[in-house]
C-alpha cells in the first residue's frame, strides 16, 4: 500500500458535533398525510388504472371501473375508509393471482 493510501485509511476519528446532530434529528421525519382518502383521490386512482391489464378475479376489467367512475368511486371510498378506520385490511386485498404465460420465445 502506498503512503497516501495508508494515511487516508488510518486517520483519527472525527469529533462529535452537537450542531450536526441537531440538524440530522430535525430532518429525519418527513411529513406524511394520515387523513382519510378523499373522493378526488379515489377518482384519480381509478383513472390511473391501465386498460391493458387483465380482468380481476371477479371478472371486472379496468375499463368497467373507468366507465362507472361516479358510482364506483363513492362506493370504493366508503370501503377504503372502513378499512382505514378499523386498521384491518381484508385478506382479498392482500392476495394476488400470478399466472405465468408462455409466449413461445426462447427454447
Amino acid at each position: 500500500m502506498s503512503r497516501n493510501t495508508e494515511a487516508a485509511l488510518n486517520h483519527l476519528s472525527g469529533r462529535p458535533s452537537a450542531a450536526l446532530d441537531e440538524a440530522a434529528l430535525a430532518s429525519v421525519v418527513p411529513k406524511t398525510a394520515t387523513d382519510e382518502p378523499t373522493l378526488a383521490e379515489v377518482t384519480r386512482a381509478i383513472l390511473k388504472l391501465k386498460i391493458i391489464r387483465a380482468a380481476e378475479p371477479n371478472g371486472n376489467p379496468p375499463e368497467l371501473h373507468k366507465c362507472a367512475i361516479n358510482p364506483l368511486s363513492g362506493a370504493l371510498r366508503s370501503l377504503v375508509i372502513q378499512a382505514w378506520r378499523s386498521g384491518h385490511i381484508p385478506a382479498d386485498w392482500r392476495d394476488g393471482i400470478v399466472i405465468v404465460l408462455y409466449k413461445g420465445k426462447g427454447i
